[in-house]
């Protein structure tokens, strides 16, 4: 599932961050794992981007270790998150 841009002009700047939210919705009685086999959930971001000219990015990709490794508030130190309902 691919969920829409609200501001497809949007301009990117060094030193943005960028950020998704996965959520997930288990109708089974049984308990659905997060992992990276076709076994586990997965939650994957994707981003789309170009340059202008021929100039591409130095370092093409970007990622964190994720959950539980990586969190935004104490990782990012972002304090404006809003809460998972």
């Amino acid at each position: 599932m691919f969920a829409p841009v609200n501001n497809a002009s949007a301009i990117i700047q060094p030193g943005d961050i960028i950020a998704s939210r996965c959520t997930m919705k288990n109708n089974g009685n049984h308990d659905i794992t997060v992992g990276s086999t076709g076994a586990d959930e997965m939650c994957n971001f994707y981003i789309y981007y170009m340059v202008e000219g021929t100039q591409t990015l130095k370092d093409n990709t970007c990622y964190s270790p994720g959950y539980p490794e990586y969190r935004w508030s104490t990782s990012a130190g972002l304090n404006n998150i809003p809460k998972h309902h």
